[in-house]
C-alpha cells in the first residue's frame, strides 16, 4: 500500500483530465500540489492504516494545473490472495468550495449557488434545529423546505440505533471539529438510505459558534453494490471450497481405478504373452500412464486455480507420440468404419525437447473430437516441418476430418468453456464442451497458436504450430528397472499411527515382510505417549484421526519431542493442497491411500537414509480368477498384499467379520439420532475395508455416507439399508471361507 494507482474509472478521468494510461501506475500524491505532497504519508496514509478508512476534502491538480477540491471517502480492503488495497469514492466539490468563498463577498450569491447544488446542504443551529436546506437535500430526503425548517434533524432522519452516533457528531461540532462519516437514515417515506456526510461547525462574523453545516451525498447505490460484492465474494469462497472438496473426493475416485489398471497391467506383463498381446498391453499402459500424469495435474486444485499447470522439458520422439495417439483411438475409429492415418515430415529430428504428455493430451483430444463428430470418411494427422535453425524446429500439426463441421458463427466460440454448437450436439454426441478450451490453453502454455477452419457438413481442419528445441537420443527418459534392497528395513522400528484397524494390519504386514518392527497407535495422543517411552526410526502418520489428528500430532512432536525424525503422512486425499498442509505441519513426505506397496516401501527406505531400489516380485500366482459379476466380494487384493500368507488372509477376514457389523450399526444409529458427523466418520473408517474386500456394489454408497452432508436426505436411508444388507451377506459368505467358522 504505497499510493500507486491501480484502477481509475471514467469519472476520475473526466474530473482530472488525465488519460487512464497516465494515471495507472503513477503515485497518487503526484496529483497533489507540491506543498501538500509531504502531508500524504503523515496524514492520509497514516489515517487509513490506523483506522481502515479516510475521508475529507483533498486538493488536487488536474492536467491543466488547476486546483480542484475532492470530497472523498476511502476504505482499506483486505484480500486473502494479495496485499491490502484502497478503494475510494470522490466527488468534485470545487464549485462548492468556490461558492463558499464567494459567500464571504455576497450572501445572496452564496444562497443562489447553494440552492442549486447537486449535493444536499443542511444548516442547523446549536440545538440541532434546521435553519436551511437546499433543493438537493430536499430531493434526497423527500421533504419540502417548509416541512424541515424548525425541526430537529436527529429526530427527523436518524434511525434509533444511530442516535448515539448522532450525539457524538453534535459534540464534535461543539468542540469545533470537522469530519466526514457515513450514516444510515430514513427519508420521508420511511425508507432506509445511506448518506455520506461531511460536516463542519458554523460561526458568525464574530467567530461565535452558531450551529453546523453539513454536505450530504446519497451513497445508497454504492452501499448496496458493496453489500452485493461482499455477498458475491462470500459465495465465491463457498463455491471454491465446495470445488476443493469435490476435487479431493474425485482425486481418490479416479486414482483408485487408475492404480488398478496400471497394477493389473504390471501383473499381466509378468506372464507369457504373444507378440500381438504385448503390443496391446503396451498401448494400454502408455495410455494409462499419460492419463495418470494428466489426472495428477488436473486434480491439483491450487495449480488449476492459479493457472500454474507446469510443463515438462524432456526428450521425446514425436513420431512415437503420434503413433501412440492413433493407436489409442484406432479401434474407436474402426467401430464407426472410419479410416485413420497420419503423414510425417521426414525432416523432423528423431528427438525433440518439450512436454510429450501435453502434446499427447492435445492430439488425443483433437482426434477423439474428430472421430466423435465424423460419421463417414476419414480422420488424419499431418505433421510438417515449417522452419528450423541450428537448435530448434517449428512444426505444424493438422487434424483433419470429414465430419459434420462447424457453422461460421460458432467457429469463434469453439474454444470457450462449456460450449457446444447447440443442444442437439450435446444430446447426440455428449461431452462437457471443455476439450477444445483445454487444448487451446495447453497450446498457449507451450507458446503455440491454434486455428480452426470448418464449414458445415464439409468437415473441419484444426491447425496448431509449436516450436521445439532439438534433442539427442541421450536426452530420452530411461525407464530404469530397479530392485528393492530389503536389508534396509531390517531391524528398523517404525511407529504406525492409524485409526483404522484394517489399514494398520495392511501397513504392518507390508513393512514386516521386509524385516521392520512396527509399533501401532490408534490416534495421535497414543502415538505421543509411545514415542516418549521408546525410540523409533520413522513415523507413518495418518492425517484424519479422532482424539488428536495427524497434523496436530506432528506439530507437537516437532515442537516438544523430536524435530528430525522422518514423518510420512498417510491420507486418502491426494490433492496438492493436502500435501502442502502436511509438509507445513512438519511432515517429510506423503503417501496416498489406498497404499501402493512398492511406493510405501520405497519411500520408507528412502527416508531411512539409503538409496532405494525396488525389486520386482511376481504375485501373479496369488491372484485368483477375475471377479465374477455375481460375486459380492473378492479376496484377490488381500491375497496380493499378503503374498500368499494364508494366516494373514485369515486374520484380515476375521477382523472384517468382527469389526464391520458393529461399525455399521453405530453408523446407522448415529444417522437416525441426527449425528451426521459421527455417521460420516464411521463410513470413513470402514470404507478402506470395503475397498480391500473389493465389494464393488457398495463403492458409491459408502462414499455417499462418508460425504453425508452433500448427499440427498431422501437417499440416505436406502443407502444405509443396502450397505447393511450387503455386508451381512458378505459376512455370512466369509464365515464359510474362514476355517474357524466352517463348523458353525
Amino acid at each position: 500500500m504505497s499510493g500507486t494507482v491501480l484502477e481509475v474509472n471514467n469519472a476520475a478521468i473526466t474530473t482530472l483530465g488525465f488519460g487512464a494510461d497516465e494515471m495507472i501506475g503513477a503515485k497518487i500524491y503526484k496529483l497533489l500540489p507540491p506543498d501538500k505532497q509531504p502531508e500524504f504519508e503523515s496524514g492520509y496514509l497514516k489515517e487509513i492504516k490506523n483506522y481502515g478508512k479516510a475521508s475529507g476534502i483533498m486538493i488536487a491538480l488536474n492536467k491543466a494545473g488547476k486546483k480542484i477540491y475532492l470530497l472523498y471517502q476511502n476504505y482499506l480492503v483486505f484480500d486473502e490472495t494479495d496485499e491490502p488495497y484502497v478503494i475510494g469514492f470522490s466527488q468534485d466539490i470545487t464549485a462548492r468550495i468556490e461558492a463558499e468563498r464567494a459567500l464571504k463577498i455576497s450572501e445572496e450569491k452564496y444562497r443562489s449557488i447553494i440552492a442549486n447544488m447537486n449535493l444536499g446542504l443542511l444548516e442547523v443551529d446549536k440545538d440541532e434545529q434546521i435553519v436551511y436546506a437546499n433543493n438537493s437535500f430536499c430531493e434526497m430526503s423527500g421533504y419540502e423546505p417548509e416541512e424541515l425548517k424548525g425541526k430537529k434533524a436527529t429526530s427527523v432522519f436518524f434511525i434509533d440505533e444511530n442516535y448515539k452516533e448522532g450525539e457524538d457528531v453534535i459534540n464534535r461540532r461543539r468542540e469545533g471539529r470537522s469530519d466526514a462519516y457515513e450514516m444510515m437514515v430514513k427519508n420521508k417515506n420511511g425508507e432506509s438510505k445511506w448518506w455520506l456526510i461531511s460536516g463542519a461547525p458554523s460561526y458568525d462574523n464574530n467567530g461565535k459558534l452558531i450551529g453546523s453545516i453539513g454536505i450530504h451525498l446519497d451513497i445508497t447505490v454504492q452501499k448496496n453494490l458493496e453489500y452485493d460484492l461482499r455477498r458475491a465474494k462470500s459465495e465465491a469462497e463457498r463455491s471454491a471450497h465446495a470445488k476443493e472438496l469435490f476435487l479431493a473426493n474425485m482425486s481418490h475416485e479416479i486414482r483408485t481405478p487408475m492404480n488398478a489398471i496400471l497394477g493389473i497391467g504390471r501383473l499381466l506383463s509378468m506372464t507369457n504373452l504373444e507378440t500381438q498381446q504385448k503390443f496391446y498391453l503396451t498401448t494400454i499402459q502408455s495410455a494409462a500412464n499419460n492419463l495418470l500424469v494428466l489426472i495428477n495435474d488436473l486434480l491439483d486444485f491450487s495449480k488449476i486455480e492459479a493457472g500454474k499447470i507446469s510443463l515438462e522439458f524432456i526428450g521425446f520422439e514425436l513420431n512415437s507420440i503420434i503413433q501412440n495417439a492413433i493407436q489409442v483411438l484406432k479401434y474407436k475409429a474402426e467401430e464407426k468404419g472410419l479410416a485413420i492415418s497420419y503423414s510425417y515430415s521426414p525432416g523432423i529430428v528423431p528427438v525433440l525437447i518439450g512436454d510429450p504428455y501435453r502434446i499427447n493430451q492435445v492430439l488425443i483430444n483433437l482426434l477423439s473430437n474428430s472421430i466423435k463428430f465424423t460419421e463417414k470418411g476419414e480422420v488424419r494427422i499431418e505433421c510438417m516441418l515449417l522452419a528450423e535453425d541450428s537448435s530448434s524446429q517449428e512444426i505444424r500439426f493438422k487434424v483433419i476430418d470429414t465430419g459434420i463441421g462447424i457453422s461460421k458463427d460458432f467457429v469463434g466460440h469453439l474454444f470457450d468453456k462449456f460450449t457446444q454448437e447447440d443442444e442437439s450436439v450435446t444430446r447426440k454426441f455428449g461431452g462437457t464442451g471443455l476439450g477444445m478450451s483445454i487444448c487451446k490453453q495447453l497450446i498457449d502454455l507451450m507458446g503455440g497458436d491454434i486455428k480452426v477452419k470448418s464449414r458445415k457438413n464439409e468437415g473441419t481442419v484444426i491447425t496448431f504450430v509449436l516450436k521445439f528445441s532439438k534433442g539427442s537420443i541421450e536426452q530420452l527418459p530411461v525407464n530404469k528397472q530397479i530392485n528393492i534392497d530389503t536389508q534396509i528395513l531390517k531391524g528398523k522400528r517404525i511407529l504406525l499411527v492409524e485409526d483404522n484397524e484394517t489399514n494398520r494390519l495392511l501397513a504392518n504386514t507390508i513393512l514386516s515382510q521386509f524385516g521392520a518392527e512396527v509399533v501401532e497407535a490408534e490416534n495421535g495422543s497414543e502415538a505421543i505417549k509411545k514415542f516418549q517411552k521408546s525410540t523409533f526410526n520413522l513415523i507413518l502418520m495418518d492425517v484424519m484421526m479422532p482424539v488428536k489428528d495427524g497434523l496436530e500430532t506432528t506439530r507437537y512432536i516437532r515442537s516438544h519431542i523430536d524435530s528430525s525424525i522422518p514423518i510420512i503422512a498417510l491420507t486418502a486425499n491426494a490433492m496438492k493442497k493436502e500435501e502442502e498442509r502436511c509438509i507445513k505441519a512438519g511432515m517429510n513426505d506423503f503417501i496416498s491411500k489406498p497404499f501402493d506397496e512398492n511406493r510405501m516401501v520405497q519411500l520408507v527406505a528412502q527416508w531411512l537414509g539409503k538409496e532405494v531400489k525396488i525389486s520386482s516380485y511376481s504375485t501373479a500366482d496369488l491372484i485368483d480368477k477375475p471377479i465374477d459379476s455375481a460375486q459380492l466380494f473378492s479376496l484377490n487384493k488381500i491375497k496380493s498384499i499378503g503374498r500368499g500368507d494364508t494366516a494373514f488372509v485369515n486374520r484380515m477376514v476375521k477382523l472384517f467379520i468382527e469389526t464391520i457389523p458393529e461399525a455399521v450399526d453405530q453408523m446407522e444409529d448415529a444417522y437416525y439420532k441426527g449425528d451426521l458427523k459421527t455417521s460420516a466418520a464411521l463410513a470413513h473408517r470402514i470404507r478402506p475395508s470395503i475397498d480391500n474386500m473389493c465389494i464393488t456394489v457398495l463403492i458409491n454408497d459408502i462414499r455417499a455416507i462418508e460425504n453425508i452432508k452433500t448427499t440427498s436426505k431422501e437417499e440416505v436411508p436406502a443407502k444405509l439399508k443396502l450397505i447393511k444388507s450387503v455386508l451381512d451377506e458378505v459376512i455370512q459368505q466369509l464365515k464359510i471361507i474362514l476355517p474357524e467358522y466352517d463348523k458353525v
